[in-house]
């Protein structure tokens, strides 16, 4: 039942999970091989409905669930608990840090409250994709949600250049994106345009490629010009 309670989720199968849920609850605290809550693999692969009804069979969820559900008043509890102050610069089972996973997501509110309790800006995932809460920022496809943590974290004073696998930085990933207003901000921040990727690409390179010509050219400039 593991394997097809995973499969259901990968593939946004509601009913499935639904119907296997019916039959045994115990299967919403499953994990798959990376550490990964069902909750947290439904939020991966874009089925909030179903995170959202894996969360309402499983008795209690965890920090790093709440973290991807933007259950702010669920993360207060937890890290606001005797000891629980700890769990901001804590890693979930699949090694990504909790400021990771809420700037993935998008979650504003929540990221601004576990900053507020000392999260930091810069903990990378310790896992292959080694993002840092800035790539993973980069990374959400909501241009504003994107723009907006992006922001947050850059005036709680991350690094503005973290490599992530394949040695991809932010302005990379912006510019591959065709994130103007994004790469501007990075600039701003002193992003350095002349990083290159594992493969020899610098930002440039990545929007040219991409099609993004304009931001392309803005990208080969020199430091500013526009």
């Amino acid at each position: 039942m593991h394997d097809e309670m995973m499969s259901a989720i990968q593939s946004g199968n509601a009913d499935t999970v639904a119907q296997l849920l019916a039959t045994n609850p115990v299967l919403a605290g499953n994990r798959d091989e990376s550490g990964a809550s069902t909750i947290q693999v439904a939020a991966y692969h874009g089925h909030k409905q179903i995170a959202v009804l894996l969360a309402e069979h499983s008795p209690a969820i965890d920090f790093f669930e709440a973290c991807v559900l933007d259950d702010r008043p669920r993360v207060r509890e937890l890290i606001e608990a005797p000891g629980g102050s700890d769990l901001v610069n804590q890693r979930s089972q699949d090694g990504f840090p909790a400021l990771g996973l809420t700037a993935y997501f998008g979650h504003l509110a929540l990221l601004e409250l576990l900053l507020e309790h000392g999260a930091d800006p810069n903990l990378p995932a310790a896992n292959a994709m080694r993002v840092a809460p800035l790539n993973s920022a980069v990374a959400n496809r909501d241009p504003d949600k994107a723009l907006s943590i992006a922001k947050t974290l850059l005036a709680a004073g991350c690094n503005v250049d973290p490599r992530q696998a394949g040695g991809w930085t932010p302005l990379h990933s912006a510019a591959a994106a065709g994130h103007e207003a994004l790469v501007e901000l990075l600039l701003k921040h002193g992003a350095d345009r002349d990083l290159e990727s594992d493969d020899g690409r610098n930002a440039s390179a990545m929007a040219r490629e991409r099609g993004h010509q304009h931001l392309a050219s803005r990208l080969a400039s020199s430091p500013g010009e526009s």
